[in-house]
């Protein structure tokens, strides 16, 4: 059809086809790991693929930026990965059938039978497939490849129930699970509000504390010298991993807050010394807006915007805190006080502001009211 519409023949779609798969950058969102379509750069394209990369390349704000992910040698061949980071943890052969060539980087060609091996025995076992369960994983992969959102957090959840022993000990096939299932429940998010909210935000918080428990897994394994992997993707996957268990734990415990300053801080670092890297992340939804299936604490936005300013500030962001974060914040939508004292605090406990009047009362009703008493218990009114 595009020969004829186009007046070429079917070789040249063909091979136009070929460099645009080989040659097109696949654009996905950091943390949430949100796809949102493909682009060609000319001069990114020049740089060739490795399964172990020098490079990270990552499109921020138009442009396909690339940087260093660990010493260059003089000389030395600057090359980043055509597959995303989650996919360079894979065997040689599972890596393989994902690229459209084959690839001769220097772990490809001296990854030992030993090296597979013992990939291998973090992923599925070799007879899984066949199985029952073997059978409901396949049916789940199916139904992420067809990007059916809803089947496959349905699917996911009954593997997560089944499965939960075998994926604790293999983390390869927990992420291999625990991918896609965390990208059904982003894009639901932005769905609906059924998708924030309910048992699926719930088994998302739990579905994301594996997910950064088998990344720490693999890190230990790297660490220990059972496993080798590329550092930079795997120490890419463990900081985005912490942002995501904060915004899916939804909590402002001390510990929890820790673990998201640490990433967002790992992640600036990685990426430039900016937060820049979150940019696509935020495109997806207000900045103000929380992704938790609560709205007790900041969205991702208003924390993005403060970290960033701390970064500008070349501040440690241990010195940041939630408490900070409420100074600047409606306590109920997590909106940003563009104007310092447009806000109006709560006239008992004076320690949380609103945008207005509205979420003033929606949040007394929903947790303030309880909160209010326990700061000022012969207070019954805000």
């Amino acid at each position: 059809m595009l020969a004829t519409a186009f007046d070429v023949s079917q070789r040249e779609v063909a091979e136009i086809k070929a460099c645009v798969d080989c040659n097109a950058f696949s654009l996905t969102s950091l943390v949430l790991g949100l796809d949102y379509g493909a682009a060609l750069y000319r001069r990114a394209a020049a740089f060739n693929h490795s399964c172990d990369p020098n490079c990270m390349s990552l499109r921020m704000g138009g442009n396909m930026a690339i940087f260093a992910a660990r010493d260059i040698a003089r000389g030395e061949e600057l090359r980043h990965s055509y597959l995303p980071a989650q996919l360079l943890m894979r065997p040689k052969r599972m890596r393989g059938s994902l690229l459209h060539f084959d690839c001769v980087c220097k772990r490809c060609n001296t990854e030992t039978p030993e090296a597979t091996a013992s990939l291998a025995d973090l992923s599925f076992p070799p007879k899984h497939a066949a199985t029952e369960n073997g059978k409901f994983v396949t049916e789940f992969k199916v139904a992420t490849v067809g990007e059916d959102h809803a089947e496959t957090l349905v699917l996911g959840d009954a593997i997560l129930r089944k499965l939960c022993p075998l994926l604790l000990e293999r983390p390869l096939a927990a992420l291999e699970v625990l991918d896609p299932y965390l990208t059904a429940h982003w894009n639901m998010s932005l769905m609906s509000e059924e998708g924030r909210q309910g048992p699926w935000a719930e088994h998302a918080a739990a579905a994301a504390a594996l997910w950064r428990t088998s990344i720490l897994k693999l890190k230990q394994l790297s660490r220990d010298g059972a496993i080798r992997l590329p550092t930079a993707a795997l120490q890419q996957l463990f900081l985005t991993s912490g942002v995501v268990w904060w915004l899916l734990e939804g909590g402002t415990r001390e510990a929890t807050v820790s673990v998201l300053l640490r990433s967002l801080d790992g992640l600036a670092a990685l990426y430039g010394n900016t937060l820049d890297c979150l940019r696509e992340d935020l495109a997806f939804v207000d900045p103000g807006f929380a992704l938790k299936s609560g709205l007790a604490s900041p969205g991702l936005g208003a924390v993005i915007t403060a970290a960033a300013m701390h970064i500008q500030a070349r501040k440690d962001l241990a010195t940041m805190s939630m408490d900070g974060l409420y100074h600047n914040t409606c306590k109920w939508c997590s909106r940003m006080e563009e104007v310092e004292g447009s806000f109006q605090r709560c006239s008992r406990c004076k320690r949380v502001k609103y945008c207005g009047k509205e979420h003033q009362a929606m949040a007394w009703k929903s947790c303030h009211k309880r909160l209010c008493r326990i700061s000022h218990p012969d207070e019954t009114a805000e």
